[in-house]
């Protein structure tokens, strides 16, 4: 069957795309190292000498990152984001009574195996079900990675059919493959004017397609255009793009649009950014500095941290005339009466190996970084003291938990209006607000939050229920526990009933197979 070409091609699109990728090929370009230098990947200039003791063939460079560094950039991303975790999606949603279920869809019954209501808010259970189908506990720290290592990252929203659910798929920015040994694969935000404030005009995803036809391997590029109301797919080259339409696709472009109101379903792609830029971008200096002055304090400590012996009067070498050995333990000897040894002790080092602390301390000045995350100490600074070298390093958490929630509140946005386009259920309400809900940023004294609870139970006369609400657990894990404590509680009774019933029984049976007295006659 064949394909419906395409009546026109917009141009003017192609080559926006073609230009904005070639105009930004320095942010480009740092863009590469950044992403470098987080995997290691980093500049090291090694001599010969040191080639040789720290593996690896003499005039080899290419692989000098593998062999000596230490790397801080990494520190410097992770300080942030391993404090960045959502715990759950809130709504604004009113509630309405119904069944309750869990996170796995079942129904929780009470302990007489009767379904439990309470208040459900729709909107909020289909955004857990969502999160937890995307295992987003465990993903969204690489979103969050990828954020603030690379300034900006995307997300793919997609519709499973088979699961009936949404999809997301993390993507990387687009990196020409001409500017590093990268694989062109990414993604390219368009916004009018070129501008992140003004409207987004439409996502652009491109790779490099590998297929080997006849055994011969042929590389394609491909593009996939996501307007808010259709999805264009190209391939060929920047100024030659031709239509691609997948085989089975009955248009070319393909429409996107909500099949029951024929609204557009909006670009099915989340642009995360990061306004500061580079999270690490002030680290680089510091990072080479550190590692420069590495490669100086084991070259010094290879020429000069030893001692050296020097033969006065006399040829140190053997019987065979080869060197002696110098090593721990050996001897040295001469019948040369004016033989004499002269010790050269070895140079102090300190002063180049301080350089290096001074060099971390100044990466996490710059960084906004608590010192402490690079360097160790037996000694423990008090709470105070700690509190207040987290304070910048809190500041800049809050700041990126507020651009990451616009992010992810637009990831239900879209998700929502394909499960309304394409799920057989009830349509969600599409004025409900969806929120991140964030942990906390400061460690939480866990011990003493549950002292705080058990007070307000046993001295308040506060209900169970409500004290594991303020703890944060959910309605329906408290419907379903304290179900599970009203069917502990009647199985405990059904058994201290049988009990009681055994004993009864027991009492009223003859004792040594003897028959109770007969009752005497008057």
């Amino acid at each position: 069957m064949l394909q419906r070409r395409p009546q026109s091609i917009d141009p003017a699109t192609l080559a926006q795309i073609t230009a904005l990728a070639q105009d930004d090929i320095e942010y480009q370009t740092d863009l590469a190292q950044q992403r470098d230098y987080y995997e290691g990947r980093q500049f090291i200039a090694l001599t010969d000498r040191l080639r040789a003791f720290l593996g690896g063939n003499i005039g080899v460079t290419s692989k000098d990152f593998k062999r000596v560094r230490l790397n801080i950039f990494r520190t410097v991303i992770n300080a942030v984001v391993e404090r960045l975790i959502v715990s759950k999606i809130t709504t604004d949603e009113q509630g309405v009574e119904a069944p309750l279920t869990n996170e796995q869809g079942q129904v929780v019954t009470d302990a007489h195996g009767q379904p439990q209501a309470g208040v459900v808010k729709p909107t909020a259970v289909w955004a857990g079900r969502t999160w937890l189908h995307n295992r987003m506990d465990a993903r969204q720290r690489t979103i969050y990675e990828m954020t603030l290592r690379d300034s900006e990252a995307f997300v793919l929203v997609a519709w499973d059919d088979a699961q009936q659910v949404a999809r997301f798929t993390l993507h990387p920015r687009y990196i020409d493959e001409g500017v590093t040994k990268q694989n062109g694969y990414g993604c390219l935000a368009v916004y009018a004017n070129n501008d992140p404030e003004q409207p987004l005009l439409f996502v652009a995803k491109r790779w490099v397609e590998t297929t080997y036809p006849q055994g011969s391997r042929v590389d394609t590029q491909r593009m996939t255009v996501y307007f808010p109301d259709r999805i264009e797919k190209y391939r060929g080259m920047p100024n030659s793009w031709e239509p691609s339409p997948d085989a089975g696709d009955p248009s070319w472009p393909i429409p996107w649009k909500d099949p029951h109101t024929g609204d557009p379903l909006g670009i099915p792609i989340v642009h995360f950014r990061s306004t500061a830029g580079f999270e690490a971008g002030e680290a680089v200096g510091p990072q080479n500095a550190i590692n420069k002055t590495m490669i100086d304090l084991l070259a010094a400590a290879d020429l000069t941290a030893f001692q050296i012996l020097i033969a006065m009067g006399w040829d140190p070498v053997d019987a065979d005339g080869n060197p002696l050995p110098i090593e721990p333990g050996s001897w040295m000897g001469t019948t040369n009466k004016d033989g004499k040894v002269v010790v050269v002790p070895g140079a102090d080092l300190t002063n180049i190996s301080e350089q290096v602390y001074n060099w971390i301390q100044w990466a996490a000045m710059a960084t906004d970084t608590p010192v402490a995350r690079f360097i160790t100490s037996k000694m423990i600074a008090a709470e105070g003291t700690q509190k207040q070298q987290d304070g910048p390093l809190l500041h800049k958490l809050r700041t990126r938990q507020s651009e990451l929630s616009i992010g992810i509140s637009d990831l239900f946005v879209v998700a929502r209006r394909m499960h309304n386009a394409f799920f057989s259920a009830p349509r969600l309400d599409t004025e409900v607000t969806l929120t991140a809900e964030w942990e906390p940023l400061e460690a939480r004294d866990e011990d003493a939050e549950l002292a705080r609870a058990v007070i307000k139970v046993t001295s308040l006369g506060v209900p169970v229920e409500q004290v594991q609400s303020e703890i944060g657990y959910t309605e329906v894990q408290i419907m379903q526990w304290k179900a599970d404590r009203d069917a502990k509680q009647i199985e405990e009774q059904k058994q201290q009933a049988a009990q009681l019933k055994a004993m009864q029984q027991q009492q009223d049976t003859p004792q040594n197979g003897n028959l109770p007295p007969l009752p005497m006659k008057g």
